[in-house]
């Protein structure tokens, strides 16, 4: 039998996992191959599927308000309370390994080429100073991560035409827009002048 810290732990990282998908997902893609199939769905059915992401949130956050009722019970003896409650759990937490066991059981393909990205990316953020660009190669039971260092060419204080440019991708749309590589913190005054429908300015660079 797995102990409780071990049961709580994996438990919590399938929640996670749920909720990190929801995240990653494309909504305005999702839309739009929605709108494709509108007429071979039921509305109820399309809502569905149109509000999947917020519902799988919403789960999640649920499930790990769950999790954290049965990590710490209120009760006068918390440590033994919290080993008896974990060695015979409730129906809930019964319940709730056999659907996130299914789950993970059911899904054929673990991550993708840019799941492999992210975590080679965090896996190297912390053991390595410099940037560095991460190539992605597929093979058949993996993904090659290759580090590439290269120098990162100078931010421009007032860009001209043969300033380097840029890509900036919305947090909130996904929308991608091309900008002269500028520094980070005159970028964002520009991108937010830029997003009220005002033009660039540099009169003020302080």
């Amino acid at each position: 039998m797995h102990s409780a810290p071990d049961r709580h732990a994996r438990l919590s990282q399938a929640v996670d996992t749920m909720a990190n998908a929801a995240r990653r997902a494309d909504r305005r893609s999702i839309g739009r191959n929605l709108k494709k199939v509108a007429n071979q769905l039921d509305y109820h059915s399309l809502e569905f599927l149109c509000r999947a992401p917020d519902l799988v949130l919403v789960l999640c956050e649920a499930l790990t308000a769950v999790l954290e009722v049965h990590r710490h019970p209120a009760d006068s003896h918390p440590r033994r309370k919290n080993e008896e409650r974990w060695n015979h759990p409730c129906g809930t937490i019964r319940q709730l390994e056999a659907v996130l066991g299914e789950t993970r059981a059911a899904q054929t393909i673990s991550i993708d080429a840019a799941e492999a990205w992210r975590r080679a990316r965090r896996h190297l953020s912390a053991r390595v100073e410099e940037p560095v660009f991460i190539h992605i190669q597929e093979f058949e039971d993996g993904f090659l991560a290759l580090p590439i260092q290269v120098a990162i060419p100078e931010p421009a204080t007032i860009p001209t035409i043969e300033t380097p440019t840029a890509l900036v991708i919305d947090k909130a749309t996904g929308a991608v827009t091309r900008w002269p590589l500028l520094a980070l913190p005159l970028l964002e005054r520009q991108y937010r002048r830029y997003q009220c429908g005002q033009p660039m300015t540099f009169d003020d660079l302080s």
